[in-house]
C-alpha cells in the first residue's frame, strides 16, 4: 500500500512537468507571437485567445493535482485503519510530528498554489492585453472616422 502511494506521487510529479511544460510553452507561443508581429492588434488577439487556452489549461492541471491528492489521502487512510488493527501506529505518528511539531504543508496544497499563481499570471496578463487591444481601438477609431468622411 505504501509502495502504491509512492507510485502515485510520481505519477502526479509527472503530470505536474507536464501541465507545467504544456501551460509555459503556450504563453511562450504567445510573447513570441506578440513580439514577432510588433505587438499589432491582431496579434495581441491571437496572443489573448492564446493566454485563455493556457488558462483553460491550467484549470485541468487544478483538477489533476486535486484528484492525485484524494487518491492518496484515501490510501493513506487505509494505511491508518491497517495499523491501527497492527497495533502500530508508525504513519499516524509521523502525520501528527509532520503536522503539528514541524508544520508541514500537504504536496497538494503547494502544487495548488503553484497553479492558482500560474493562473493569476495569466490572468494578469490577459487583463493588460485586453487593455492594449481596447486602447488600440479607441486610438484608431476617430482615425477611421476621419478617413471615411474625407
Amino acid at each position: 500500500m505504501v509502495s502504491s502511494t509512492e507510485k502515485v506521487t510520481d505519477a502526479r510529479m509527472k503530470v505536474n512537468n507536464l501541465f507545467f511544460t504544456i501551460t509555459s510553452s503556450i504563453l511562450s507561443v504567445a510573447f513570441v507571437l506578440g513580439k514577432t508581429y510588433s505587438f499589432v492588434p491582431l496579434s495581441v488577439l491571437a496572443m489573448a485567445v492564446l493566454m485563455l487556452l493556457a488558462l483553460l489549461t491550467t484549470f485541468f492541471w487544478d483538477k489533476l493535482v486535486s484528484s492525485y491528492g484524494k487518491l492518496n489521502t484515501g490510501k493513506f487512510k487505509l494505511i491508518d485503519r491497517l495499523e491501527k488493527e497492527l497495533r502500530t501506529n508508525m504513519f499516524e505518528e509521523e502525520w501528527r510530528i509532520l503536522t503539528q511539531e514541524i508544520e508541514y504543508e500537504p504536496n497538494t496544497k503547494t502544487e495548488t498554489k503553484i497553479v492558482e499563481r500560474f493562473r493569476l499570471f495569466i490572468f494578469i496578463t490577459l487583463a493588460i492585453e485586453l487593455g492594449y487591444l481596447i486602447y488600440e481601438n479607441n486610438q484608431l477609431y476617430p482615425l477611421t472616422i476621419w478617413i471615411c468622411n474625407n
